[in-house]
Order: C-alpha cells, then structure tokens, then sequence
C-alpha cells in the first residue's frame, strides 16, 4: 500500500466522522414528531509532498470541529426550531464582558488621575 492511499484512507475516515451525528446523534421520529439535529460542522486538511526535500518524508493533517446548534422539531406541519442552550458560551461571553467593563473602569480612572 502506498503512502497516497493511507493518506486518502485516513482522510476519509475522519471526513466520515465529522457529522452533526457526532454532537447529537441522528434524526428520529415520535409521537408523531421529527426531529432533525442541527450543527456547525467545518473541517480541513492536507498533505506535504515535497519532492526536493532530501528526506522523503511526507505528512498529512486534519482538524475539525463539531458543534451543536439545535435541532427542527416538525409536528403537525408545523416546524420549529429548538436552540440548544450551551452554559460554557454564556460563561464565556460574561467573563469576557466582565473583563472589558473591568478593563475600561481601569483606563478611565487612569486618565483621570493624569489630568
């Protein structure tokens, strides 16, 4: 087997696991109702083949994420969309607004001890 068929094979299996089944699993039906899961799912990679490069090495690499946004909920011809609710987010974003408002009491009080 050469290198440029693990390299695809490698690739393609990571490509196979980066689905929004991944963050929440697949779509099913109840009581009348669909549920659809909703992610962001974004990926990439890529290979080094350098043929001047006195070694011969190559390499490949690949990163992804996968991340829930939601899910449809279809009942009765009627469909909705169902956010999902992510603490770590909204930890994230007040910490960050803390720090600034922080951050701005601080220059201010700076500026006006300069003066």
């Amino acid at each position: 087997m050469t290198a440029d068929l693990d390299v695809k094979a490698v690739l393609d299996r990571v490509g196979q696991n980066l689905h929004v089944s991944r963050a929440f699993g697949q779509p099913f039906e109840r009581d009348d109702m669909l549920v659809i899961p909703v992610a962001f799912v974004a990926g990439g990679g890529g290979t080094n083949k350098q043929p001047a490069d006195p070694k011969g090495q190559e390499g490949a690499g690949f990163g992804g994420v996968v991340y829930p946004l939601g899910v449809y909920v279809v009942r009765h011809g009627e469909v909705r969309f169902k956010p999902s609710v992510d603490a770590n987010l909204f930890t994230l974003l007040g910490f960050l607004f803390v720090t600034t408002v922080l951050r701005r009491r601080r220059w201010r009080r700076r500026l006006s001890a300069r003066a």
